[in-house]
């Protein structure tokens, strides 16, 4: 499929008036799977949809494929092919939530979705599988950081943390390194907590940080399920008290929600429905709201 087809499509599904019966907030059911040897161990893969029926989705592609521009070597059968294909990867790629409200960047989160169909003659679907999040596109990576991109427990703000009692703080070199290392340390640790412990404050990235954890799962402190919010609290806490910058930055939010986007989190982000739980914003929030009492009690502005 060329790129004038491509075009055209895109054009043609913009302009496809919804059925009377369309029922959006039924949305798309997803199932949660972990498969560790990927780079995104937690996909969320849609199992369903109830955004058209068969003969609602066959409306679209007729009228998607109506005036397509020939392609010399295929027949209209071949096409009107291509366009069922489409719609398969639209039903399994589309998420309401996910769709922008610019009009531009929806031309080309659509413009996404028609490429993921791109087959050859009786190949089925194409075999580009590009994730694309927030501004990416499968041509175009994104990567400045966001303004408010110290909040983010991957953002290279360096910590000191207790060691052990007798050693005293140490170094990490992300609040991301502390939250790991601090799953295996309990009140004794034992000799494998303490080797972990190391390898965790010595991972050359928080990203290797975060596998190792996730690698030696069955050596987790017992009680970390119901210690990791406060604990969670206790780094930010740190982050901020160490770090003018992230004070500055964080008190520069004003009321506004904070809210960390992962696509893949739903515990400590909002996750891929944008409806988790959101615990990382939640509790900057609250830090932000004792960091503005200490202000008002002193009297003062924060100067590092």
């Amino acid at each position: 499929m060329n790129e004038d087809q491509i075009k055209k499509m895109v054009d043609r599904f913009l302009t496809w008036r919804l059925p009377d019966d369309f029922n959006p907030d039924a949305g798309i059911s997803f199932e949660k799977t972990f498969n560790e040897h990927t780079a995104f161990p937690r996909k969320h893969e849609p199992v369903g949809t109830n955004l058209f029926d068969a003969t609602q989705a066959t409306a679209m592609v007729r009228h998607m494929v109506e005036g397509l521009p020939a392609v010399s070597d295929k027949s209209t059968t071949e096409a009107l092919d291509r366009g069922i294909a489409l719609v398969e990867a639209f039903l399994r790629y589309f998420n309401p939530n996910d769709l922008p409200e610019d009009q531009s960047q929806q031309w080309q989160q659509l413009e996404h979705w028609a490429k993921s169909a791109d087959i050859g003659a009786g190949s089925g679907l194409g075999t580009t599988d590009i994730e694309c999040h927030k501004s990416d596109t499968p041509d175009r990576v994104c990567f400045y950081e966001q303004d408010f991109y110290v909040l983010s427990n991957f953002s290279s703000f360096s910590i000191m943390w207790e060691w052990t009692p007798r050693e005293g703080d140490v170094r990490f070199d992300t609040s991301e390194a502390v939250y790991h290392f601090l799953k295996f340390k309990p009140t004794i640790p034992s000799g494998e907590q303490r080797n972990l412990m190391r390898c965790i404050r010595y991972a050359p990235s928080a990203h290797e940080a975060f596998k190792i954890a996730e690698r030696h799962k069955h050596l987790r402190r017992p009680d970390w399920d119901d210690v990791k919010v406060d604990i969670m609290r206790d780094i930010l806490r740190a982050k901020a008290e160490q770090h003018e910058y992230v004070r500055r930055k964080l008190l520069a939010t004003g009321d506004r929600e904070l809210v960390e986007d992962s696509w893949r989190d739903d515990f400590w982000g909002w996750g891929p429905n944008r409806d988790g739980k959101n615990m990382l914003g939640k509790l900057w929030m609250g830090i932000r709201a004792e960091l503005r009492a200490a202000q008002i009690s002193s009297g003062g502005v924060d100067h590092g």
